[in-house]
């Protein structure tokens, strides 16, 4: 236990550490300089003090060691177009949002999507699974920018049953919850439906049957529990994913989360806000594979946390 927790820990330091540093070259590969927007309205030598100001003209390796060093201290940093804000602070104020309607969106999509490929699997060649099929081809193949600002323009607009903008009550969420599930929804539809039917034609579920076990009592215990592996699978992407916030969900429907920030600092060339962002979401997304290998576990006793992280 020791050992493997040691692992997690090492595996987990060294992603982030080169997902930190491939950023920070990146950011510093890209010409031209935040504040240009600065240089254009009062001169560059107001841009030169605001560059000496944030260390960006001191040598690219002390800018790294400074940049590394804070991020020991967990300090990642000031932001570069918000004066006197610090990146920790604007992340502790917009994750919230980003993660409640995340969560919500994960609860709906797994759940609605493990119900839809189960029904479309046990009705294979019905209309229940052609139906279900249609519905997961539609969401996969259409953005969810398209559902967003059709939603917005019939049960907004037009019929004025659920606002628009922000995510002050609960009838907020309803119409951004629903656009950001949908694109999950199909994926794991499909993807279930497609696990299931190979699990069904195993011939451990064919004894099953032949011993006289009901149908739902061999569905539920035999097939979901083998079926349902490939389905969590996907679980930590789309966890990291929703959790910190669709950039155009929340861009269209104005919520005041994560991934509005980050669209806002790329728009803006906040090099901090961005590497800090895309670090947070790095984690979110490593803590999102750990609870993928506990849940094998949970699932299946045989697959075991230590298996999973060979």
């Amino acid at each position: 236990m020791l050992r493997m927790t040691i692992r997690i820990v090492v595996s987990t330091v060294l992603t982030l550490w080169t997902i930190a540093t491939i950023t920070f070259v990146l950011m510093h590969s890209i010409p031209g300089s935040p504040f240009t927007r600065i240089d254009d309205e009062f001169g560059p030598m107001i841009q030169a003090m605001m560059e000496e100001r944030y260390g960006l003209n001191d040598p690219l390796h002390v800018q790294y060691g400074r940049y590394l060093a804070n991020l020991v201290r967990g300090d990642l940093g000031f932001s570069l177009t918000r004066p006197g804000l610090r990146a920790n602070a604007i992340i502790a104020r917009t994750f919230p949002p980003s993660a409640r309607l995340g969560l919500m969106a994960i609860a709906l999509s797994f759940t609605t999507g493990i119900l839809l490929g189960v029904t479309a699997a046990v009705n294979q060649g019905k209309m229940a699974d052609k139906i279900a099929l249609f519905f997961a081809t539609l969401g996969i193949t259409t953005p969810n920018f398209v559902f967003a600002t059709l939603f917005i323009y019939v049960f907004g607009v037009h019929l004025r049953w659920f606002p628009v903008m922000g995510i002050d009550t609960p009838a907020h969420y309803v119409l951004p919850l629903v656009a950001l599930s949908i694109g999950t929804v199909a994926f794991v539809s499909r993807l279930t439906r497609s696990s299931v039917l190979d699990v069904i034609r195993q011939d451990f579920i064919r004894t099953a049957r032949a011993k006289g076990l009901t149908r739902q009592s061999v569905l539920y215990k035999h097939v979901l529990r083998n079926a349902i592996i490939p389905v969590i699978t996907v679980l930590g992407p789309v966890l990291a994913t929703t959790l910190t916030g669709s950039f155009v969900i929340e861009s269209i429907f104005a919520i005041p989360g994560l991934g509005n920030q980050l669209v806002n600092a790329v728009s803006n060339r906040d090099y901090t806000m961005i590497m800090a962002m895309t670090l947070f979401f790095s984690f979110i997304l490593v803590l999102g594979n750990m609870l993928v290998d506990i849940l094998y576990s949970v699932v299946d006793p045989r697959i075991t946390l230590h298996n999973t992280n060979k």
